[in-house]
């Protein structure tokens, strides 16, 4: 196992699992001021994938529970380099942006598992019985022309992008987005 995270495989993005690391790290991750670099799931979830993680090098690891939630666990690691590249492709803006810089930095053949991470991190299906969707859920502002060009490219017309604009039962305002396909 490697001792510190890696640059050279953000740099050159030669693997399925930066690339997957990436796409997950859009929906789900975050950069904090010091360069940190965080990723909170619920403990069952990220059991499921840290191995990933530890293909490109040890990653701290914290736990935490919030009231009226499953317990949390956090993969986190402080690199000034990395957290400089990631805000250089938009991670830091990544609940308005399209990740198109990111995603031309992905060879064509390792896409899917940045899709896939990202999927991970902010999608799901819903299979009722006359009906079956997939979803991914953003913030009400989001850019969602890269899923409108993958759309393109797989041939899949049948979609759409859904805003709400909600008043919660705490009487706050709510704004949510997400795109369906069918």
């Amino acid at each position: 196992m490697l001792e510190k995270i890696n640059f050279s495989f953000f740099e050159n993005i030669k693997t399925p699992e930066i690339s997957y690391i990436l796409g997950i790290l859009w929906a789900d991750g975050c950069i904090s001021k010091r360069y940190g670099v965080m990723l909170w799931l619920k403990e069952d979830d990220i059991e499921d994938i840290e191995e990933v993680f530890q293909y490109i090098g040890e990653w701290g690891i914290y736990y935490r529970q919030l009231q009226n939630r499953k317990k949390q666990k956090c993969l986190s690691f402080s690199n000034k380099i990395i957290h400089e590249f990631l805000i250089e492709n938009d991670y830091d803006k990544k609940s308005f942006v399209s990740p198109n810089k990111i995603l031309y930095k992905i060879p064509d053949n390792l896409k899917h598992y940045f899709f896939r991470g990202y999927f991970d991190g902010d999608g799901c299906f819903f299979l009722g019985k006359n009906q079956y969707q997939m979803n991914i859920t953003s913030s009400y502002i989001q850019d969602w022309s890269f899923i409108d060009d993958i759309m393109v490219k797989l041939g899949i017309k049948n979609y759409k992008v859904i805003r709400t604009d909600r008043i919660n039962n705490l009487g706050k305002q709510n704004k949510t987005e997400y795109s369906r396909y069918m």
